[in-house]
């Protein structure tokens, strides 16, 4: 899976690998949310002979997609079922797959490479596999999809430029590009996230530094950054500084992450009316923000001043929590869903990763 603009696994400057599942062992948790305390399992899973195992996106349902690398060291997609069954998942012609979401039907998008190049596809609830490519494409990159099966995501053209698109439920492509967008390598338009109402959320670079943006159901693109968000190309995260949203619930509400001059990773939330609220646990150093759910809880992860990686839950009144998996070095919540179940994957001491349900 090649992305322009990729986050870092627990801040490090490479896309750590990911992984597929069984159940390995249950922890009873307490969880402080809003004050109370939570009752809530902890679940861990890993693919039988897989080393790695890294959980996307999780559903209302409790139905989790993600990848595993298998012994060849190739990532393979799965699906685990809310019961916790595991399906291998990879398109006719893969070599990689790379699954990236999961809506509440149960269709799966991402994308996979045929050992030339990446390209989109789509699987269905029943089990089969459509692809496709944007007109234009050398490398395909889906990334969310909503309720209503639309899929946002975008692709790489000859010259290595992004630009966005919008696949309807019927298979229609709209392109789309946010205003000011640059034409050169490592600029363009990235969506990640689609919500219920079809409003899309991503980033662009203008050749100076990232912009957040969200297009409306009907087209429109608004351009914004996070206060303080820095200008300028990052060598040591390897893209332009600025504001990138990872994640827009069905109120319209916006999380993710701008880096400040020096570098530096904050979270933020943006409201469904456009104020800014910058998010940093009591402690960290980096912060990564992934989802947001529809009642504006929030979870992602942060790098405290010692350099592990924790964990985070953040309420909508603000209190945020730490999340860690027992064993681990290092956790990352990557997905939370409506009931406010959430996926992700840890390391332990042994630098293996492992796939994690925390389930309220």
């Amino acid at each position: 899976m090649r992305k322009l603009f990729a986050f870092p696994k627990f801040g490090a400057g490479i896309r750590w690998p990911k992984s597929l599942v069984h159940c390995l062992a249950l922890w009873g948790l307490a969880l402080s949310f809003s004050g109370i305390a939570l009752a809530a399992t902890f679940a861990t899973f890993d693919s039988k002979g897989s080393g790695e195992t890294s959980p996307e996106s999780i559903n209302a349902a409790g139905a989790i997609t993600g990848y595993f690398v298998d012994k060849d060291g190739a990532p393979r997609g799965f699906l685990r079922s809310p019961r916790g069954d595991i399906t291998q998942i990879d398109p006719p012609g893969s070599v990689s797959t790379n699954p990236d979401c999961i809506n509440d039907a149960g269709a799966i998008t991402g994308d996979y490479s045929d050992g030339t190049r990446s390209h989109g596809f789509l699987r269905s609830p029943s089990g089969p596999f459509t692809t496709f490519d944007p007109k234009g494409s050398v490398e395909t990159s889906p990334e969310s999809i909503n309720a209503a099966g639309v899929i946002t995501g975008n692709f790489e053209d000859k010259d290595g430029t992004s630009h966005g698109f919008m696949r309807s439920a019927g298979g229609d492509i709209t392109l789309f590009d946010a205003p000011g967008a640059g034409t050169g390598a490592h600029q363009g338009t990235i969506p990640v996230s689609i919500n219920t109402s079809g409003a899309i959320t991503g980033y662009y670079t203008d050749g100076a530094r990232s912009h957040g943006f969200l297009r409306s159901p009907g087209g429109d693109i608004t351009s914004f950054d996070a206060p303080s968000a820095g200008t300028g190309w990052s060598q040591g995260q390897g893209q332009f500084l600025g504001t990138f949203p990872r994640s827009i619930n069905a109120a319209g509400a916006i999380t993710g992450e701008y880096q400040d001059e020096g570098g530096t990773n904050h979270g933020f939330l943006r409201s469904a009316g456009g104020d800014i609220t910058t998010i940093d646990p009591t402690g960290s150093a980096q912060i990564f923000p992934r989802s947001i759910n529809a009642a504006g809880v929030i979870t992602g992860g942060y790098k405290d001043k010692g350099n592990t990686t924790h964990g985070f839950l953040r309420s909508p009144n603000g209190d945020i929590t730490t999340i860690d998996a027992s064993g681990s070095v290092a956790t990352s919540p990557e997905s939370i869903n409506e009931a406010g179940a959430i996926t992700g994957y840890f390391m332990d001491k042994d630098f293996i990763f492992h796939g994690f349900l925390l389930s309220p």
